[in-house]
Formats: C-alpha cells, sequence, structure tokens
C-alpha cells in the first residue's frame, strides 16, 4: 500500500495505516477489471496527488492518467477525489476509480475539431492541420508526429500530397505562407488538451532561415502564455534542390502549461516579412 503525506511516499501495512490516521484509501482498477494498487492519501487529495503516486509506482505519464468515479470524470489536476471528504478508512469503504489512459496524441487536425483562426481563417482546406489525411493511421500508425522518413526528400513529399488529396496538386495548395500579421493561429478541438510538445514542418525551399518562432498557448484565447521559442531549421547553403529534405521542429511545453487544458497555439515569426515562410503542418501533441 502506497501512503503519501506531504509530498512522500511511503509504504506501511494497511492496518497500520488506519489507527495512525485518518485517510482516503483508492482502490483503482483498469477497464478491463485488472486491479491497479491501493493507495492511501489525505482527505482532500486531489487529482494531481493520485497522478503523482500513480506515476511513481507505474511510470504511466501523469497527464496520461484519467478517472472514472461512478459518473464523475476526474482528469482535471485540481479536481478532489472525494468533493465531502467522507471516504475515510475508518468509516467506509474505499474510493473505487477506474483508470483510463490516454496516449499521445496530435490535436491539431481539423478532422479532430482544430481550426485556424485570425488571418489564417478559412484557410484549413491546405495541408496544415490535415497531417493524418496526409500520412492516415492505418498506413502509417497512429503515433506518427513527422513526415516519415521516407517521405522527407521535397519531391518526394510534394508527389505524397497530390497523391493524398486531389487538392493538392500544386506547392501553394500545400503549403501554407506566413500572413502578414497575427501569425498562425490555430484553436484547438472542444475541451483543449494537455500538450506535451508543439512543433512545425516547413518548407526547404524558403530563403529566409534561422528565424526564431516565439510559441504560446491560452486556455481563453485572450490570455496568452509563452511556451518557447524554436529556431527554424536551416538549409545546407550548397545543397541542391532535388536533394533538399524538409524539417520538423518542435519545443517541449513546460510542466506549468502541460497541467492545464489548452485550448489555442500560436505560433510568430516576429522577424520575418510576409511570405518569408511556409509550412507543411502544424503538430501539437498531447493528451485530449
Amino acid at each position: 500500500v502506497a501512503t503519501r503525506f506531504s509530498g512522500a511516499i511511503r509504504r506501511r501495512p494497511l492496518a497500520r495505516a488506519m489507527v495512525a490516521r485518518a485517510c482516503l484509501e483508492v482502490v483503482i482498477t483498469l477497464l478491463g477489471g485488472d486491479e491497479v494498487g491501493r493507495f492511501e492519501l489525505p482527505p482532500d487529495a486531489r487529482v494531481s496527488d493520485l497522478r503523482d503516486v500513480v506515476a511513481a509506482e507505474r511510470a504511466w505519464p501523469r497527464l496520461s492518467q484519467s478517472y472514472v468515479a461512478g459518473e464523475r470524470l476526474l482528469r482535471e489536476e485540481d479536481q478532489p477525489l472525494a468533493p465531502d471528504g467522507a471516504c475515510v478508512l475508518s468509516e467506509g469503504e474505499p474510493l473505487s476509480l477506474v483508470l483510463v489512459l490516454g496516449r499521445e496524441q496530435n490535436v491539431a487536425l481539423a478532422s479532430s475539431g482544430a481550426c485556424l483562426e485570425g488571418t489564417l481563417f478559412g484557410s484549413d482546406a491546405k495541408p496544415l492541420l490535415q497531417f493524418d489525411t496526409a500520412f492516415p493511421a492505418e498506413d502509417w500508425g497512429d503515433c506518427c508526429f513527422d513526415v516519415p522518413p521516407e517521405k522527407r526528400l521535397g519531391s518526394e513529399l510534394e508527389a505524397h500530397l497530390r497523391q493524398a488529396r486531389q487538392e493538392w496538386s500544386e506547392d501553394t495548395e500545400q503549403l501554407t505562407a506566413l500572413p502578414d500579421e497575427g501569425g498562425v493561429l490555430v484553436r484547438l478541438p472542444a475541451g483543449g488538451a494537455h500538450l506535451m510538445r508543439i512543433g512545425f514542418t516547413c518548407s526547404p525551399w524558403d530563403r529566409e532561415y534561422g528565424h526564431e518562432c516565439t510559441v504560446s498557448v491560452s486556455v481563453d484565447g485572450r490570455m496568452w502564455a509563452e511556451v518557447g521559442e524554436i529556431v527554424t531549421p536551416c538549409l545546407p547553403p550548397c545543397a541542391k534542390p532535388e536533394d533538399v529534405k524538409v524539417q520538423t521542429a518542435f519545443v517541449e511545453v513546460p510542466a506549468m502549461l502541460a497541467g492545464r487544458r489548452q485550448r489555442y497555439l500560436k505560433l510568430d515569426w516576429w522577424d520575418s516579412a510576409p511570405g518569408d515562410r511556409r509550412l507543411y503542418f502544424v503538430y501539437a501533441v498531447g493528451y485530449a
């Protein structure tokens, strides 16, 4: 039995814990019915506390964990496990939770409800938010968050996109150019997601290289928090056009921002002129 008080996790026999102090006993099972374990937490424990304990015990990523308690879905960090505080070892049955483990996914997909806003509103027909159309999961796997190595040669990717959709026959239809102002603004699907990393695949033929992209996220589209910066991959100066490969770059989302469900993301190249930068895909990898 794992016990967690004041940030420490320790093991002790269940009988001793019952005598020592009132606490919340949680019994966790998987959807198939297999028991994960029994854990003792303070009566006012929250989802974040339980995630810490389970992550330490089983090495499952914290933000991949959601819990179901009867008709309650527990997936927000600050949600109390037992709102009434009545579930203590000395006074009743343990709190039974079903653990639902999520998988990392790219949530910046039009098929999932993501869309472009701001200056690029209405450009959703391009591949920018359609990575799953270009590389369907049944053919390329559902954890593919980058252009597969065999398609990274610029000419190969162009040909592949032409085959994927008739509307993507020309490079002007395959690439999304930076707007004059406002950057690339993406509204994620309803409910948002815990984002782990954000990135993009850029055109290998653009000649303005090395500019920094500032990545920001927002819960409501009004207040923004900066995630970090991505230095746009550089093309070797002596590269031949037929040998040029597309490149993908990511920035990791800090834990403080990953812990909140974000609804919007924004990419800004402050020092690029309009048309200097063109993108194939945008990625927002996390847990919905």
